[in-house]
Protein backbone atom coordinates (compact mmCIF):
# COMPACT_ATOMS: atom_id res chain seq x y z
CA UNK A 1 0.00 0.00 0.00
CA UNK A 2 2.79 2.42 0.90
CA UNK A 3 4.68 1.42 -2.22
CA UNK A 4 1.64 2.20 -4.41
CA UNK A 5 1.13 5.51 -2.62
CA UNK A 6 4.79 6.48 -3.17
CA UNK A 7 4.54 5.56 -6.84
CA UNK A 8 1.39 7.64 -7.18
CA UNK A 9 3.05 10.62 -5.51
CA UNK A 10 6.12 10.26 -7.70
CA UNK A 11 3.97 10.07 -10.84
CA UNK A 12 1.99 13.12 -9.81
CA UNK A 13 5.18 15.06 -9.12
CA UNK A 14 6.61 14.11 -12.49
CA UNK A 15 3.38 15.22 -14.17
CA UNK A 16 3.51 18.55 -12.38
CA UNK A 17 7.16 19.02 -13.39
CA UNK A 18 6.36 18.20 -17.03
CA UNK A 19 3.48 20.66 -17.01
CA UNK A 20 5.71 23.35 -15.47
CA UNK A 21 8.43 22.72 -18.07
CA UNK A 22 5.93 22.85 -20.92
CA UNK A 23 4.40 26.05 -19.58
CA UNK A 24 7.87 27.61 -19.22
CA UNK A 25 8.77 26.61 -22.77
CA UNK A 26 5.54 28.12 -24.05
CA UNK A 27 6.17 31.29 -22.07
CA UNK A 28 9.66 31.58 -23.58
CA UNK A 29 8.33 30.89 -27.06
CA UNK A 30 5.69 33.58 -26.68
CA UNK A 31 8.26 36.00 -25.27
CA UNK A 32 10.66 35.32 -28.14
CA UNK A 33 7.84 35.72 -30.66
CA UNK A 34 6.78 39.00 -29.05
CA UNK A 35 10.40 40.19 -29.06
CA UNK A 36 10.76 39.28 -32.73
CA UNK A 37 7.50 41.03 -33.57
CA UNK A 38 8.65 44.12 -31.67
CA UNK A 39 11.98 44.08 -33.50
CA UNK A 40 10.23 43.83 -36.88
CA UNK A 41 7.93 46.67 -35.89
CA UNK A 42 10.92 48.81 -34.91
CA UNK A 43 12.60 48.05 -38.24
CA UNK A 44 9.41 48.88 -40.11
CA UNK A 45 9.11 52.12 -38.16
CA UNK A 46 12.73 53.00 -38.94
CA UNK A 47 12.08 52.47 -42.63
CA UNK A 48 8.96 54.62 -42.48
CA UNK A 49 10.87 57.35 -40.64
CA UNK A 50 13.58 57.43 -43.31
CA UNK A 51 10.92 57.56 -46.02
CA UNK A 52 9.17 60.43 -44.22
CA UNK A 53 12.51 62.16 -43.75
CA UNK A 54 13.20 62.06 -47.48
CA UNK A 55 9.74 63.46 -48.22
CA UNK A 56 10.23 66.28 -45.73
CA UNK A 57 13.70 67.04 -47.06
CA UNK A 58 12.26 67.30 -50.55
CA UNK A 59 9.51 69.63 -49.40
CA UNK A 60 11.82 71.92 -47.45
CA UNK A 61 14.40 71.99 -50.24
CA UNK A 62 11.72 72.97 -52.72
CA UNK A 63 10.51 75.80 -50.52
CA UNK A 64 14.04 77.05 -49.93
CA UNK A 65 14.95 76.97 -53.61
CA UNK A 66 11.71 78.29 -55.05
CA UNK A 67 10.80 80.82 -52.39
CA UNK A 68 13.42 81.78 -49.79
CA UNK A 69 16.43 81.90 -52.14
CA UNK A 70 14.47 83.98 -54.64
CA UNK A 71 13.36 86.40 -51.92
CA UNK A 72 16.89 86.85 -50.60
CA UNK A 73 18.22 87.33 -54.13
CA UNK A 74 15.56 89.97 -54.74
CA UNK A 75 16.54 91.68 -51.50
CA UNK A 76 20.19 91.78 -52.60
CA UNK A 77 19.20 93.38 -55.93
CA UNK A 78 17.10 95.99 -54.13
CA UNK A 79 20.00 96.87 -51.83
CA UNK A 80 22.28 97.23 -54.85
CA UNK A 81 19.84 99.60 -56.54
CA UNK A 82 19.49 101.60 -53.33
CA UNK A 83 23.26 101.96 -53.10
CA UNK A 84 23.42 103.32 -56.66
CA UNK A 85 20.64 105.84 -55.98
CA UNK A 86 22.26 107.24 -52.84
CA UNK A 87 23.23 110.89 -53.34
CA UNK A 88 27.00 111.34 -53.75
CA UNK A 89 27.34 113.78 -50.88
CA UNK A 90 24.78 112.55 -48.41
CA UNK A 91 25.50 108.87 -48.98
CA UNK A 92 29.22 108.74 -48.24
CA UNK A 93 28.60 107.15 -44.85
CA UNK A 94 25.83 104.91 -46.14
CA UNK A 95 27.67 103.54 -49.17
CA UNK A 96 30.01 101.17 -47.27
CA UNK A 97 27.14 100.01 -45.07
CA UNK A 98 24.92 99.21 -48.04
CA UNK A 99 27.77 97.44 -49.84
CA UNK A 100 28.49 95.30 -46.78
CA UNK A 101 24.78 94.57 -46.35
CA UNK A 102 24.52 93.45 -49.96
CA UNK A 103 27.54 91.16 -49.61
CA UNK A 104 26.10 89.58 -46.47
CA UNK A 105 22.77 89.08 -48.23
CA UNK A 106 24.53 87.34 -51.10
CA UNK A 107 26.33 85.13 -48.57
CA UNK A 108 23.03 84.18 -46.92
CA UNK A 109 21.55 83.27 -50.30
CA UNK A 110 24.57 81.08 -51.04
CA UNK A 111 24.25 79.25 -47.71
CA UNK A 112 20.56 78.64 -48.30
CA UNK A 113 21.35 77.30 -51.76
CA UNK A 114 23.89 74.86 -50.29
CA UNK A 115 21.37 73.79 -47.65
CA UNK A 116 18.76 73.18 -50.34
CA UNK A 117 21.26 71.10 -52.30
CA UNK A 118 22.12 68.98 -49.24
CA UNK A 119 18.47 68.37 -48.52
CA UNK A 120 17.51 67.50 -52.08
CA UNK A 121 20.34 66.65 -54.51
CA UNK A 122 18.77 67.69 -57.80
CA UNK A 123 22.03 66.96 -59.63
CA UNK A 124 21.58 63.31 -58.65
CA UNK A 125 18.46 63.09 -60.76
CA UNK A 126 19.67 65.16 -63.70
CA UNK A 127 23.38 64.28 -63.97
CA UNK A 128 23.71 60.92 -62.22
CA UNK A 129 25.40 59.45 -59.15
CA UNK A 130 29.06 60.08 -60.04
CA UNK A 131 28.43 63.71 -60.97
CA UNK A 132 26.44 64.24 -57.76
CA UNK A 133 29.18 62.70 -55.61
CA UNK A 134 31.86 64.72 -57.44
CA UNK A 135 29.95 67.93 -56.76
CA UNK A 136 29.27 67.03 -53.13
CA UNK A 137 32.87 66.04 -52.39
CA UNK A 138 34.21 69.24 -53.98
CA UNK A 139 31.73 71.38 -52.06
CA UNK A 140 32.43 69.53 -48.83
CA UNK A 141 36.17 70.05 -49.29
CA UNK A 142 35.68 73.76 -49.92
CA UNK A 143 33.45 74.28 -46.89
CA UNK A 144 35.16 72.05 -44.33
CA UNK A 145 38.82 72.48 -45.37
CA UNK A 146 39.38 68.71 -45.61
CA UNK A 147 40.93 67.02 -48.64
CA UNK A 148 38.24 64.79 -50.15
CA UNK A 149 39.35 62.42 -52.93
CA UNK A 150 36.80 60.56 -55.04
CA UNK A 151 37.51 57.45 -57.12
CA UNK A 152 34.67 55.99 -59.20
CA UNK A 153 35.11 52.78 -61.16
CA UNK A 154 32.34 51.21 -63.21
CA UNK A 155 29.16 52.16 -65.01
CA UNK A 156 26.66 53.91 -62.74
CA UNK A 157 24.53 55.49 -65.46
CA UNK A 158 22.05 52.62 -65.31
CA UNK A 159 21.85 52.47 -61.50
CA UNK A 160 18.28 52.88 -60.28
CA UNK A 161 17.31 56.19 -58.62
CA UNK A 162 16.68 54.26 -55.41
CA UNK A 163 20.18 52.78 -55.25
CA UNK A 164 21.78 56.07 -56.32
CA UNK A 165 19.99 57.95 -53.54
CA UNK A 166 21.02 55.34 -50.98
CA UNK A 167 24.71 55.56 -51.95
CA UNK A 168 24.59 59.36 -52.05
CA UNK A 169 23.01 59.61 -48.59
CA UNK A 170 25.49 57.14 -47.10
CA UNK A 171 28.39 59.19 -48.50
CA UNK A 172 26.81 62.34 -47.14
CA UNK A 173 26.41 60.86 -43.66
CA UNK A 174 29.89 59.34 -43.67
CA UNK A 175 31.57 62.63 -44.63
CA UNK A 176 29.51 64.46 -42.03
CA UNK A 177 30.83 62.01 -39.43
CA UNK A 178 34.38 62.64 -40.64
CA UNK A 179 34.02 66.36 -40.08
CA UNK A 180 32.13 66.06 -36.79
CA UNK A 181 34.12 63.34 -35.06
CA UNK A 182 37.29 62.27 -36.88
CA UNK A 183 39.48 65.40 -36.79
CA UNK A 184 40.87 64.16 -40.11
CA UNK A 185 42.93 65.85 -42.80
CA UNK A 186 41.92 63.60 -45.69
CA UNK A 187 38.93 61.50 -46.65
CA UNK A 188 38.88 59.09 -49.59
CA UNK A 189 35.60 58.04 -51.22
CA UNK A 190 35.73 54.97 -53.49
CA UNK A 191 32.79 53.81 -55.56
CA UNK A 192 32.97 50.58 -57.55
CA UNK A 193 30.50 48.37 -59.36
CA UNK A 194 30.40 44.66 -60.06
CA UNK A 195 27.77 43.06 -62.25
CA UNK A 196 25.19 42.90 -59.48
CA UNK A 197 26.48 45.03 -56.60
CA UNK A 198 27.73 48.52 -55.82
CA UNK A 199 30.51 48.94 -53.27
CA UNK A 200 31.17 52.23 -51.50
CA UNK A 201 34.09 52.92 -49.17
CA UNK A 202 34.67 56.11 -47.17
CA UNK A 203 38.01 56.17 -45.34
CA UNK A 204 39.64 58.92 -43.28
CA UNK A 205 42.97 59.45 -41.51
CA UNK A 206 41.40 60.79 -38.32
CA UNK A 207 41.51 59.73 -34.70
CA UNK A 208 39.31 56.64 -35.09
CA UNK A 209 37.28 55.10 -32.28
CA UNK A 210 36.67 51.89 -30.33
CA UNK A 211 34.68 49.46 -32.50
CA UNK A 212 33.29 47.89 -29.33
CA UNK A 213 31.29 51.07 -28.81
CA UNK A 214 29.54 50.46 -32.12
CA UNK A 215 28.98 46.77 -31.32
CA UNK A 216 27.33 47.76 -28.04
CA UNK A 217 25.04 50.08 -29.95
CA UNK A 218 26.50 53.26 -28.46
CA UNK A 219 26.92 55.11 -31.75
CA UNK A 220 25.80 58.36 -33.25
CA UNK A 221 22.76 58.98 -35.40
CA UNK A 222 24.94 59.10 -38.51
CA UNK A 223 26.07 55.49 -38.18
CA UNK A 224 22.57 54.39 -37.23
CA UNK A 225 21.21 56.08 -40.34
CA UNK A 226 23.84 54.41 -42.53
CA UNK A 227 23.10 50.98 -41.06
CA UNK A 228 19.36 51.39 -41.49
CA UNK A 229 19.58 52.63 -45.09
CA UNK A 230 21.83 49.74 -46.08
CA UNK A 231 19.60 47.23 -44.28
CA UNK A 232 16.59 48.52 -46.19
CA UNK A 233 18.61 48.20 -49.40
CA UNK A 234 19.38 44.55 -48.61
CA UNK A 235 23.11 45.27 -48.28
CA UNK A 236 25.88 45.03 -45.71
CA UNK A 237 27.97 47.50 -43.69
CA UNK A 238 31.46 46.98 -42.28
CA UNK A 239 33.06 49.58 -40.00
CA UNK A 240 36.80 49.28 -39.48
CA UNK A 241 38.37 51.54 -36.91
CA UNK A 242 40.81 51.68 -34.02
CA UNK A 243 41.85 54.64 -31.88
CA UNK A 244 44.38 56.85 -33.72
CA UNK A 245 44.21 54.81 -36.94
CA UNK A 246 41.33 56.41 -38.80
CA UNK A 247 38.00 54.91 -39.81
CA UNK A 248 36.82 53.03 -42.90
CA UNK A 249 33.18 52.44 -43.69
CA UNK A 250 32.48 49.82 -46.35
CA UNK A 251 29.00 49.26 -47.73
CA UNK A 252 27.76 46.87 -50.37
CA UNK A 253 24.27 46.90 -51.84
CA UNK A 254 22.64 44.77 -54.54
CA UNK A 255 21.69 46.53 -57.76
CA UNK A 256 19.28 43.79 -58.81
CA UNK A 257 15.85 45.23 -57.98
CA UNK A 258 14.59 41.79 -56.97
CA UNK A 259 17.23 41.64 -54.23
CA UNK A 260 17.21 45.24 -53.13
CA UNK A 261 14.77 44.88 -50.26
CA UNK A 262 12.57 47.89 -49.65
CA UNK A 263 15.04 50.45 -50.94
CA UNK A 264 12.42 51.86 -53.32
CA UNK A 265 10.62 53.41 -50.37
CA UNK A 266 13.59 55.67 -49.73
CA UNK A 267 13.34 57.73 -52.88
CA UNK A 268 9.75 57.53 -54.05
CA UNK A 269 9.08 61.06 -52.83
CA UNK A 270 12.20 62.50 -54.45
CA UNK A 271 11.47 60.74 -57.73
CA UNK A 272 7.92 62.09 -57.71
CA UNK A 273 9.15 65.63 -57.11
CA UNK A 274 11.55 65.49 -60.05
Amino acid sequence: MCHASNSLCTGALQTVLIVVILLERRRRTLAQRALKDSFLQVQDLAGRLITAQEAERTRIAGELHDDVVQEVAGLSITIGRLAKRTAPGAGEDMQPVLTQLQQRTIGVAEKIRHLSHDLHPGVLQHAGLVAALTSHCAEYQRQQVIDVILHADGDFESVSPEAALCLYRVTQEALRNVFTHANARTAVVRLARTDSHAELTVADDGKGFDRGVVRRGVSGLGLLSINERIRLAGGTVDILSEPHTGTTIKVRIPLDEDKAGTISALSGSERASG
